[in-house]
């Protein structure tokens, strides 16, 4: 810079300062450049870059510049003609403006209203207004002038008669063609002329503060711009007016997608460099290791319940976008896979395969994956393997891909159907005592949920950014018992409050339904499942899951369960009619008889839904010897 300064130039300019950086105006004297800026230094204050992280960046900038006057040449002056007073027309001499005249003309004499002239005569002569030739169309005198054929015409009478009239006729001023004016010749129709004034000597002045302009790139990309302030004042200002000084700017950069080796550079005045002293230093780069700014892992969410065979089920995972390592977006321009697998748990064949795409996931945020599957009908594990693998692409850079595959197993239980043994004429059993119908139920889940809710991460393409869904879903039932048409004893004591006599069946209607939650949205197919299967608890088992001691119910409609047909059922001939009939107890004491349904196997990504609920009470009242009698009206001999 102490080089610069001893310069020596022989024509100066002006520095003016403007949001676009510091301007030279040469005046036609581009080479008079008397000032240079200088990336000196670049360097990184940030230790660790990561994917599309921030980052810090300092530069540091000299800037020069000197001004001892300059000889100024003022822009062309317009000078406006005098004669023309910059019109560039003036009035035409010959017709003073007015543009022609009005001759008188004589009107032929066989024109309409004229008498006929004594001549041969029958038409119009044109005289040339040139050389006064004159055509003739219809005598025999015809004297053909070049000038006839051309504008110049006038119409006049042939006829030397007098019987005909005149008319005014206009004639056009052949100087200016008929427009009032001609062309100025002083100026030739320009209205003026340029005149260049005499060089000025522009003493020289003292530089203002203002701004130039710093950029900051990756890979030769812009990514900060900003705008300096020079600052001039006495200390560094020298008696010749001579600037310099030290610009110190940090910026945040953004390190962007993908990983590796990238260039950082800055730059300063870059668009006016070539009108500096020199040009060749005003940018200085550095280079940046970038590296991954996440590590995904994925955990199981266990299933709440076994799953069964022949059963259509749904497996979850979450998926960490970890916090402890910095932070990344995931968006779907990574394409985010997970890929599921269920396999055999001894064999380790492959039973079924899925995918899904487009995973999103905030920054240090965690989203769930869910996967619907049917268990095979012919399963014969106890246990089924499960396993699920993200980014296997590796469309997001991670810090460890070892941790993105978790494999879990769950178990499996055989679907079968449970059923009841009729009543017998046994007698009750000493330690009996009836249920209240509080008793809980020992169902097959190992936590029972009726209801679920859960959030989910989708993008929405319409902002370009992430959105919250959450979804909800709930399971309900209502059963209805109704007596055996064979019991003849049976009375409606209230709505749906039967009165019956102990050792008489019952039929069972029990309709399921599934709602989703008012603050939530309703999830979409592939999110859960239909109430797949329903049990029947009885009072007179103490509401046992064991073996014989419940009844499976069979869906006979989309949301309707109900008892099994009952291959003992008959009708008042005796003959089978195979009802869906459940028959109580022939023992059973008087009082309440309540059932307790469990329906289960409706599967979301929290896991199985299912619920308990009891029946309307049945009223036992005596027993079905009650209805029956020996009739001694009838001796026998």
């Amino acid at each position: 810079m102490q080089r610069l300064r001893k310069l020596i130039f022989s024509l100066f300019i002006v520095i003016f300062v403007t949001l676009q950086g510091i301007t030279v105006f040469a005046y036609n004297q581009p080479s008079a450049n008397s000032y240079d800026f200088e990336c000196s230094h670049i360097e990184l204050l940030t230790d660790t870059i990561r994917e599309e992280n921030v980052f810090k960046v300092k530069a540091v900038f000299n800037y020069y510049a000197v001004n001892n006057g300059y000889w100024y040449q003022p822009p062309d002056i317009w000078v406006t003609c005098s004669d023309c007073g910059g019109s560039g027309n003036k009035q035409c001499p010959n017709c003073g403006g007015s543009g022609g005249t009005y001759q008188p003309v004589d009107i032929p004499c066989n024109a309409p209203g004229q008498p006929r002239c004594q001549s041969s005569c029958d038409g119009w002569d044109y005289e040339c207004s040139i050389c006064h030739h004159i055509q003739t169309s219809d005598c025999g005198e015809r004297n053909y002038c070049a000038h006839v054929y051309t504008a110049h015409q006038i119409r006049v009478r042939k006829c030397s008669c007098e019987t005909g009239e005149t008319e005014n006729v206009w004639f056009p001023c052949p100087s200016c063609n008929g427009g009032g004016t001609i062309t100025c010749p002083s100026c030739g129709g320009s209205g003026g002329h340029y005149e260049t004034p005499p060089m000025q000597w522009i003493p020289p002045t003292r530089p203002s503060t203002g701004t130039t302009k710093i950029d900051f790139l990756i890979d030769g990309k812009v990514q900060c711009t900003k705008d300096v302030e020079i600052q001039i004042n006495k200390e560094n200002v020298s008696s010749s007016w001579e600037v310099w000084g030290t610009i110190n700017v940090e910026a945040e950069l953004n390190a962007g997608e993908n990983i590796g080796t990238k260039n950082v550079e800055a730059r300063i005045n870059w668009d006016y460099r070539n009108r500096e002293i020199n040009a060749n230093n005003n940018s200085k780069s550095t280079s940046i290791n970038v590296i991954p700014a996440t590590n995904l892992k994925i955990e199981m969410m266990e299933p709440n319940a076994p799953y069964r065979t022949d059963t259509d089920v749904i497996t979850t995972y979450r998926i960490i976008n970890q916090d402890d390592i910095g932070a990344l977006n995931i968006r779907p321009k990574h394409n985010l896979t997970a890929i599921f697998k269920t396999l055999n748990s001894t064999t380790n064949e492959l039973i079924s395969k899925s995918k899904v795409e487009g995973i999103v996931i905030p920054m240090q945020g965690t989203n769930i994956v869910y996967f619907k599957w049917h268990v095979p009908k012919d399963y014969q594990e106890d246990n089924i393997k499960l396993q699920c693998e993200i980014n296997t692409s590796k469309g997001v850079n991670e810090t460890n891909y070892n941790d993105n595959v978790v494999i879990g197993t769950n178990e499996v239980q055989k679907t079968f159907v449970m059923d009841t043994p009729d009543t017998v004429f046994e007698s009750r059993p000493y330690w009996f005592s009836p249920p209240n119908g509080n008793e809980k139920v020992d169902t097959l889940a190992k936590t029972e949920i009726n209801n679920a809710s859960w959030e989910v991460w989708k993008w929405d393409n319409k902002t370009a950014w992430y959105r919250k869904e959450t979804y909800g879903l709930s399971v309900n039932t209502e059963q209805k018992i109704t007596p055996n048409e064979n019991c003849p004893s049976k009375q409606l004591l209230a709505k749906d409050i039967w009165q019956i006599r102990s050792g008489y069946g019952f039929s069972l209607n029990v309709q399921t339904s599934m709602t989703y939650h008012k603050e939530t949205k309703m999830p979409s197919t592939n999110a859960f499942t239909s109430i797949q299967h329903a049990n029947a608890y009885f009072p007179e088992y103490k509401y046992n899951n064991g073996h014989g001691r419940y009844r499976t119910l069979e869906q006979t409609n989309q949301n309707k369960f109900e008892f099994y047909t009952n291959e003992n059922t008959i009708t008042n001939t005796g003959t089978k009619d195979y009802k869906r009939v459940h028959f109580t107890p022939l023992w059973y004491p008087d009082g309440e008889y309540i059932i307790k349904i469990y329906i289960y196997d409706c599967w979301t990504p929290l896991g199985m839904l299912s619920m308990t609920s009891n029946t309307n009470p049945i009223q036992i009242k005596g027993n079905m010897y009650d209805d029956w009698y020996i009739s001694h009206s009838k001796q026998i001999p």
